[in-house]
């Protein structure tokens, strides 16, 4: 990305909302690449809270963590995008008790502690307004806290709803009651902006809850930069003698169901074939019986990038249902390799998104068709020319950068 103008008069700010910080997943990478990016030309403040030992430092970018509540503390644990019930210990009547108290707090157990982080801006922030208030919408609650802490400011700053899952239409959660329906159509309607990943969500909020089209952008995952350029490290061939299957990703019953895709590979009678995956949720049986078949947990993102370099066909595991494009696509794509793409929704956002590319062999959910997909996968030549500089953080910082100097100019 080439470095923006600074303004030389006094910076604009831009307030990022964001429960998890420090919790590694998609949200956070999303707020740590633009922050970064944007610095020279903003002043950029993160506010969350302290939910793990592991922090994260953003040179020239203020971090503000503030310590959750003991309730919290006691009763759920932290995840990439929400609070989950912690796993209960003792009698069943305990875990049904959590699970009840888990189900009062709408639409996320996060709007049990939101006004903490409100009172502390109350307290020290209201004479430097920020411009922007950018809320990452996963947990849902934080849009609620982004329009409550506008109103601190006389100045009213413009809030951006930057919106990963929507709350209902959600492939993980299928939520479409009443209550969750309405709460979400109210909120949307408060945001002076609303990103979305994909032109579906925002086709989504247009006819289902009248959301303007020009109020709405699209603004997908971005890409690292050193996923797609090497810098001179060579691939690790070692790891394989013939074809090396890989995958990175979580799996979820019902929705990114690997299961048919190992029946098909077990199946298969090379031995010099290899499939490994990096299964950051521990789906799978980590000691598969099968030896050409290794089952990793989460690893660094060096070591990802290494296992990208040396495999010779990358998979993807489409949802089966809702209208969110996973981010790992891009990251897919930006590798510029043979990809082999399993299905049950042969209309899935993912699958319109990537009908221009010519290197990708497409197979349904099934053992059969996906045996079939691996013979072409060995067989045939693909064309992979094609500029992945749309992909990168760069592109979407600039794109982020044009939407805000817009609505600031109102």
């Amino acid at each position: 990305m080439k470095r923006m103008d600074k303004n030389p008069e006094k910076k604009r700010k831009i307030l990022f909302l964001y429960p998890t910080p420090d919790v590694v997943g998609p949200r956070s990478i999303r707020i740590s690449h633009l922050s970064e990016l944007l610095r020279d030309r903003y002043d950029i403040q993160i506010a969350g809270f302290r939910t793990t030992s592991r922090t994260i430092e953003i040179p020239g970018v203020e971090i503000t963590r503030i310590e959750p509540s003991l309730f919290v503390r006691q009763f759920f644990h932290y995840t990439a995008t929400n609070i989950r019930g912690k796993r209960p210990i003792g009698s069943k009547w305990q875990g049904r008790l959590k699970k009840r108290i888990k189900a009062l707090f709408f639409p996320d157990p996060w709007v049990r502690d939101q006004r903490k982080i409100r009172s502390y801006f109350y307290k020290n922030h209201r004479a430097t307004s920020p411009d922007i208030i950018i809320a990452e919408m996963g947990p849902y609650s934080t849009g609620a806290l982004a329009i409550s802490i506008q109103k601190l400011f006389s100045g009213r700053p413009k809030v951006i709803f930057d919106i990963g899952d929507p709350l209902c239409n959600n492939a993980a959660r299928l939520s479409d009651k009443k209550r969750c329906r309405n709460y979400e159509e109210k909120l949307l309607k408060q945001a002076d902006h609303i990103i979305v990943t994909n032109a579906e969500t925002k086709d989504h909020f247009i006819t289902d809850y009248g959301i303007a089209s020009s109020q709405c952008t699209a603004l997908p995952q971005g890409v690292s930069t050193s996923m797609i350029v090497s810098n001179g490290v060579e691939a690790d061939k070692s790891l394989h003698t013939g074809l090396h299957f890989f995958y990175a990703g979580a799996f979820y019953p019902s929705l990114r169901d690997p299961s048919a895709f190992i029946r098909a590979f077990e199946g298969m009678e090379a031995s010099n074939m290899l499939l490994t995956i990096v299964d950051r949720l521990r789906f799978l049986n980590s000691n598969p019986v099968d030896k050409r078949i290794r089952v990793l947990g989460a690893v660094e993102q060096e070591q990802l990038k290494e296992f990208y370099q040396s495999a010779d066909v990358l998979l993807y595991f489409d949802n089966a249902t809702g209208i969110q494009t996973p981010g790992k696509i891009y990251e897919l794509l930006a590798c510029q390799k043979p990809i082999l793409f399993v299905y049950e929704n042969p209309s899935s956002p993912a699958k319109r998104l990537l009908r221009a590319y010519k290197h990708i062999v497409y197979c349904k959910n099934n053992p059969q068709d996906i045996s079939r997909g691996i013979r072409e996968i060995q067989t045939k030549d693909f064309d992979m020319e094609y500029e992945t500089v749309d992909f990168t953080w760069e592109r979407r910082a600039e794109e982020l950068d044009r939407l805000i100097g817009s609505l600031l100019e109102d």
